[in-house]
């Protein structure tokens, strides 16, 4: 596994490098990118075809040592931001639970814009159903508040 993480992270900074010519071939297709998209459905495109990176070539974490799992995460995280897309997680997150939002997340529409950073929420979980509530700040605060009014 080890040979192809390597090769796969080759294939990332390989995407890194044409990043910039990808957003201006977008821009010159699209003139409304600079307005606020108010119909996500018409507009946005899926990020693993923006990148050029199937989710399909990113091992499942599992079969990942720890080591290899952090340099995926920061090479992705460096490679969505070079297409102008910023993905947040909840302080202290694993990076194992960062790798699999990120690739879950790239069957997803996102809606860069050209020369500006967009934020990308990688929460969208209900309180109950979300894998990440043990990390979750959100959560945590939450969860203290229920407690204390139970205890009051």
């Amino acid at each position: 596994m080890r040979r192809y993480v390597e090769q796969l992270l080759e294939d990332i900074k390989e995407a890194n490098r044409s990043a910039h010519n990808k957003l201006l071939k977008i821009q010159e297709e699209d003139d409304d990118l600079y307005i606020p998209v108010t119909n996500e459905d018409d507009h946005g495109f899926v990020l693993s075809e923006l990148l050029g990176l199937e989710q399909f070539i990113f091992p499942k974490c599992y079969y990942l040592e720890d080591r290899e799992v952090s340099s995926l995460v920061s090479a992705m995280i460096q490679l969505w931001i070079k297409y102008g897309l910023q993905p947040h997680f909840p302080e202290f997150l694993p990076d194992r639970m960062k790798y699999g939002q990120m690739r879950s997340f790239l069957n997803q529409k996102v809606y860069p814009v050209v020369g500006e950073i967009v934020d990308v929420e990688l929460c969208d979980y209900l309180a109950g159903e979300c894998p990440l509530s043990m990390h979750c700040p959100l959560m945590k605060y939450s969860l203290d508040n229920c407690n204390k009014r139970a205890l009051a």
